[in-house]
């Protein structure tokens, strides 16, 4: 299997475009998933208050096509999982992960997230991935 990384930066004015950016990339995320039909995963690297949450916010707004949509912050659960049917009918996730509490993972903290699993198949937005290295499998 290929695996294909891409990276971008940008700056960002205020958080409304930052949850502009982030649904214009959720749109892209689905079309590929159609395509394809495999999992993506986003990493949202950067220090405290540039905006992580707010990105993954306006991205699963997009994703669950409900700009009202409740988005809190997994920092205490590590996880939040979302779900939506697509027009074919098919449940597709989105799993947001926040490994900001976490100094590192053995292999059973990376099985009992389900990890292998949601990197396979949803679309996983990770903040603080540092944090949550994988361990070797």
């Amino acid at each position: 299997m290929k695996t294909r990384f891409r990276s971008f930066t940008t700056i960002v004015r205020s958080p409304k475009q930052m949850e502009k950016i982030a649904g214009r990339t959720a749109k892209l995320v689905i079309e590929k998933q159609k395509a394809k039909n495999r999992g993506v995963c986003i990493l949202l690297n950067g220090s405290v208050g540039v905006g992580k949450s707010v990105f993954a916010r306006g991205f699963i707004r997009e994703f669950v096509r409900n700009p009202e949509e409740i988005v809190p912050s997994p920092s205490y659960l590590l996880e939040q999982e979302y779900m939506v049917k697509n027009e074919d009918g098919e449940s597709k996730i989105v799993r947001h992960f926040d490994f900001y509490r976490l100094e590192g993972m053995n292999q059973t903290d990376w099985m009992a997230l389900g990890l292998n699993e949601a990197l396979t198949n949803d679309v996983c937005l990770i903040e603080w991935p540092n944090k949550g290295r994988c361990p070797k499998l």
